[in-house]
């Protein structure tokens, strides 16, 4: 505990960040192990049975399935609490884990209710996490900690391929299920004691109040918001093409891990005909060979892209390294760059610099100096400078709305965007698949920018449209403070002048004009010296607000007469 304190310290998480911090990334972890131990089974079990080439018809089952999935979750998420909800999913997917306990691996029912727990249920729970976390972090803590969090994809991801592979060597695969049963029993343990524990942190249990339940059915509020709003229409556009890519991309990088394990024309054969349920036991019994296939491939491509830098002394060395290099990338990123990304550009640019990535990779690959696995690698190692500041942006919607749009945006638009990249791989050219990726991809990369208006215009809404609700003010004028918006101290001057504003708005606005630190506050300051409708008190933070700006030294130089000014407002 004292090492985890030590480590906090030196990242700079203060004692009331560090509690819900663990919470969340715990939770995230854990939902992480699963996933991939549901994800390799499943893929693994569809694959051996049907053949890589009909994995698309599994990508188009689950899609429709999670869109169901969120059909329910429509009904449901007005009637009970967010961690209701998200206790609810945990425990619905162990009963239909539980009842494909009850059949054969070999029993097609087993594999029924397998996916049913992985997409009808699970899939919600993703969305409900990334819920609770608004609760928990403001925007300006979000910028901070969400690369955190993100990082429990990672480490998740690492931990739930080797406690898979590890299981399969002693067990069978409906054994390792287990594991998935363990890690969703963990969190609902948490997800339950979460009362108990947020009470002993200060000014959780006031934004959890805070929350806005939806008084309507989400989609239908999603659908009337989307007709008025030019940021979640973008958005909508933006989720549906990314989401497109990303499956693209994993089949044809499981297709290719597939053409090393079985030679090409087996592959061809297998592709010919289907064979019936129920699951051959074929699988069961050839699956470890299946596994050193795997290990010998990754052993060839480790020694290909690092020729002379690692000694490959044995095939344990060599897997460790490959998952020591994949994981080292993505924490690196999470841990160290994409924090410092989204202080410099915010959370539109940081969309933009992940976009261009994308673009770049996919570019080299066509041009002969890439590959998919490489693509791959760069899509999920680099994926928190996108998925990040992607989670920030619904911070721009007020909490009440925040519900909807998530559900709209994980529950509609993603599968909606699994559907049509089953559709570009259906439909196009084998040749041509890789350049409608790219082009999709310059799509993205302009369309990304034009966010940054309506952001901006959305934040300043949620500031002088009006709401009353002072949390939402200080959220919203968090959310303006980021880097990238169009013209943030004029729309923080104008509430900062408005007498309608409460003090302590009107102190957060100053705080927040302080760190923007920018000269064209300098003039709205003086004139509300002047002016003797601005109590003392509020006068004084802005004279320490002067204080502290770090541009005064060198705006002097060059602003004499500003100078001389701010001495006449003083004496």
């Amino acid at each position: 505990m004292n090492m985890l304190k030590t480590l906090f310290h030196k990242l700079g998480i203060s004692e009331r960040e560090a509690a819900p911090l663990r919470i969340s990334w715990g939770l995230r972890f854990l939902y992480q192990v699963g996933f991939i131990i549901s994800w390799t089974i499943v893929t693994a079990l569809f694959v051996e049975q049907f053949g890589i080439q009909h994995l698309l018809w599994l990508f188009l089952g689950e899609a429709l399935i999670m869109l169901i999935g969120t059909s329910i979750a429509s009904v449901l998420l007005p009637r009970c609490k967010l961690r209701t909800y998200l206790f609810t999913t945990i425990i619905l997917t162990l009963l239909a884990l539980m009842i494909a306990f009850g059949y054969n691996a070999e029993d097609i029912r087993f594999f029924v209710f397998l996916i049913l727990a992985k997409d009808l249920f699970a899939f919600q729970t993703s969305a409900a996490l990334y819920r609770q976390d608004e609760h928990f972090f403001s925007p300006n803590e979000a910028i901070k900690m969400m690369p955190f969090v993100e990082s429990a994809i990672t480490i998740g991801a690492v931990v739930g391929a080797a406690l898979t592979v590890n299981a399969l060597s002693f067990v069978n695969t409906q054994e390792v299920l287990w594991l998935w049963c363990g890690a969703l029993s963990i969190m609902a343990l948490i997800v339950a004691s979460l009362p108990v524990v947020l009470h002993s942190i200060p000014q959780f249990s006031l934004k959890a109040s805070s929350e806005q339940k939806v008084a309507h059915n989400p989609l239908r509020e999603s659908v009337k918001l989307l007709k008025k709003n030019n940021f979640l229409r973008l958005a909508v556009v933006l989720v549906l093409l990314q989401t497109a890519i990303f499956s693209v991309v994993e089949f044809e990088f499981t297709k290719d891990v597939q053409s090393h394990i079985t030679p090409h024309e087996e592959v061809l054969h297998e592709s010919a005909h289907v064979t019936k349920f129920p699951l051959q036991a074929s699988f069961f019994t050839e699956v470890q060979e299946r596994i050193q296939d795997i290990a010998d491939e990754t052993t060839a491509v480790i020694k290909h892209a690092s020729t002379n830098i690692i000694v490959h002394d044995t095939l344990a060395h060599d897997l460790g390294m490959f998952h020591l290099l994949f994981s080292m990338l993505a924490l690196f990123v999470q841990l160290i760059l994409t924090s410092k990304v989204l202080e410099k550009f915010g959370v539109i640019g940081s969309m933009v610099s992940y976009n261009a990535i994308l673009f770049l990779s996919l570019m080299s690959m066509l041009v002969g100096y890439g590959s998919v696995n490489i693509l791959r690698a760069l899509q999920h190692g680099f994926h928190s400078l996108g998925e990040a500041p992607y989670h920030m942006s619904f911070y721009s919607f007020r909490s009440e709305r925040r519900e909807s749009v998530r559900l709209f945006l994980e529950g509609i638009m993603k599968p909606c965007g699994v559907l049509l990249g089953v559709g570009i791989l259906l439909w196009t050219p084998g040749a041509a698949t890789f350049w409608a990726l790219l082009a999709m991809t310059g799509i993205l990369l302009f369309l990304t920018p034009l966010l940054r208006s309506a952001f901006t215009a959305l934040s300043e809404e949620n500031i002088v449209g009006g709401c009353e609700n002072v949390t939402e003010k200080m959220h919203a004028i968090e959310v303006l403070s980021q880097r990238g918006h169009h013209h943030p101290v004029t729309i923080l001057a104008q509430e900062l002048q408005s007498p309608k504003t409460p003090f302590i708005v009107q102190k957060k606005i100053i705080q927040t004009l302080t760190t923007l630190n920018h000269p064209q506050i300098l003039h709205i300051y003086l004139e509300m010296l002047r002016d003797e409708k601005f109590s003392d008190e509020l006068k004084a933070s802005v004279l320490r607000s002067l204080l502290e700006m770090t541009f005064l030294k060198s705006y002097w130089e060059s602003h004499a007469f500003g100078r001389y000014h701010l001495i006449s407002v003083l004496e």
